[in-house]
């Protein structure tokens, strides 16, 4: 056969029947912002040819407030939201309140039932009097706001279709919402002192809202110095007797040095745990490679995507911080050309996880269920909710976004939902989250009315979580 002229070799969108895309910086002398503009059609496969010059030319992203102004803020919004009683954040001991609750009135879960689906929440550096570790059960629709920088984990799942669990439930979804704050820029040191202030509004939330009157209050100690290679090497598997304290009390509070560490609700949010569960129940049927949350924190090196390794069954979604837009390798756009019909600031260094913009329909419709979780925290704790919309709305987004599409960032128009992680029958191994600010906030979403099996609604939902879809469904 003669052999065919060699030529030069064709890549990204010059290659054969692909439509050239003209990347043009353009400046907009009232907002300084840069967007992206392609012509024609683009196939999802080609990469965009976006040029050093151009990323050296986009304004940097502005630094945030400084630290003390972000912390003044957030501890006014907080006042306010408490108002009449005070909030004395220079207090430097704090006591146990006079009215004391060591014997709760909010009645106990059945036993047989309370842990029946497993993935419990543990924090093995925390004990009480007796020397136990602690830990709560996490049935659906079971709230709890804790500590993060403290280290927590989860307990096993039962194996799927397990008699112990109700028929259908496969998922066994988990929402965790946080704040990081890289977003903001802060260090180890303006966190912890966040942190802190934080737990003086939970303070203020467990004496005054109604709904802790009668709850379990335990009084804690907290090894801080201790490490999860000391304390619960390994997973942390099931709660054995003599070990761990599985309180079954249906609202409980743990104290640490006259502050709260962790407020705990069985029923704190039934409704938003049932339509989360009929919206993310899909991801029980995904592949594993679907899962690619790479975490090393504490224990969670031994999970991950390596060879042996168990999969971190968590899909992040929202918010995040991310310096990665300097390598055009990167950059979302690399693989998802037409996402450039959306780029404000090549150099903007906040947007949306990836899987955000792959699915980006498909997650605008769980909004209401994220603001329903905002509710939930609201009813529980109004001041600690205050604090952290006020330190979320120090963020310029506007400025900082790398796409138009930033006001799906944030996952509840009052900002206080920013970031979450999508759980799916994951057994957390004990981990610290030091970098994430105030309290964190989850709901089992295991366990409740199922649909028909095979319903249309079911088979459209799965096809998006089919492991090969990456395309870019958000029209421009």
């Amino acid at each position: 056969m003669p052999k065919k002229k060699a030529g030069k070799q064709r890549s990204g969108v010059h290659a054969r029947g692909a439509a050239k895309i003209n990347l043009i910086g353009v400046v907009n002398t009232n907002t300084q912002k840069w967007r992206a503009h392609a012509a024609g059609k683009v196939s999802t496969n080609e990469v965009v040819p976006e040029t050093r010059r151009v990323y050296k030319e986009a304004p940097a992203p502005p630094i945030p407030p400084p630290f003390d102004d972000i912390r003044e803020r957030a501890r006014a919004a907080a006042i306010c939201a408490a108002a009449p009683h005070d909030l004395d954040f220079d207090r430097a001991n704090w006591k146990m309140p006079r009215r004391f609750a060591e014997h709760a009135a909010c009645g106990k879960l059945n036993k047989d039932t309370a842990y029946r689906c497993g993935g419990g929440l543990g924090m093995p550096a925390v004990v009480d009097k007796h020397g136990l570790k602690q830990a709560v059960p996490m049935p659906g629709g079971a709230l709890v706001g804790f500590d993060g920088a403290i280290l927590h984990g989860t307990f096993d799942h039962p194996e799927k279709e397990a008699t112990s669990c109700e028929p259908g439930c496969t998922a066994h979804i988990s929402l965790v919402s946080q704040f990081e704050g890289d977003t903001l820029h802060l260090d180890a040191e303006q966190t912890a002192k966040l942190n802190h202030d934080a737990r003086v509004v939970a303070r203020h939330d467990v004496l005054h809202s109604p709904v802790w009157r009668d709850a379990l209050w335990v009084i804690c100690t907290h090894g801080e110095a201790a490490t999860a290679e000391e304390v619960a090497p390994g997973h942390l598997g099931k709660p054995e007797p003599g070990e761990w304290q599985m309180h079954v009390h249906r609202r409980v509070v743990w104290w640490v040095n006259g502050l709260p560490i962790l407020k705990y609700d069985a029923d704190g949010a039934t409704s938003t745990a049932k339509a989360a569960r009929e919206h993310f129940e899909p991801l029980g049927k995904v592949p594993d490679s679907f899962w690619t949350l790479r975490r090393t924190a504490g224990n969670l090196d031994m999970d991950g995507i390596g060879k042996g390794k168990a999969r971190q069954r968590m899909w992040m979604l929202g918010l995040r911080y991310s310096m990665r837009r300097i390598a055009k390798a990167a950059r979302p756009t690399q693989t998802r050309p037409t996402l450039c019909l959306h780029v404000l600031n090549l150099r903007g260094d906040l947007d949306c996880y990836t899987d955000n913009y792959d699915r980006y329909d498909y997650l605008q419709k769980a909004r209401p269920i994220f603001e329903g979780m905002g509710r939930a925290v609201e009813a529980h704790a109004p001041a600690g909710r205050a604090f952290r919309i006020a330190i979320a709305n120090e963020i310029d987004l506007d400025a900082r976004a790398f796409t138009r599409l930033h006001a799906g960032s944030f996952l509840t128009d009052d900002r206080f939902v920013g970031n979450v992680g999508v759980s799916s029958r994951y057994p957390a191994p004990a981990h610290p989250d030091e970098r994430d600010v105030g309290l964190t906030w989850a709901i089992a979403c295991k366990c409740g009315p199922r649909r028909k099996p095979g319903c249309r609604q079911d088979r459209e939902l799965a096809e998006l979580f089919d492991d090969k879809q990456r395309c870019w469904t958000c029209s421009a």
